[in-house]
């Protein structure tokens, strides 16, 4: 099997660019939306998680 370091290098910064832009989102998300909104949606989301 021959790896292309290019083609990971690639992937690499096109994953790194992705959560940056996850967290930007959320970060903006988080500033224009009560606290007990966004928690109250984690909260429902957390809970779906742990029960599958």
């Amino acid at each position: 099997m021959k790896i292309d370091f290019e083609e990971l290098k690639k992937e690499r910064k096109k994953n790194f660019e992705e959560r940056l832009w996850f967290l930007k989102f959320w970060v903006r998300y988080i500033k224009s939306h009560s606290d007990e909104e966004w928690s109250s949606q984690q909260k429902v989301l957390i809970n779906s998680q742990l029960q599958n």
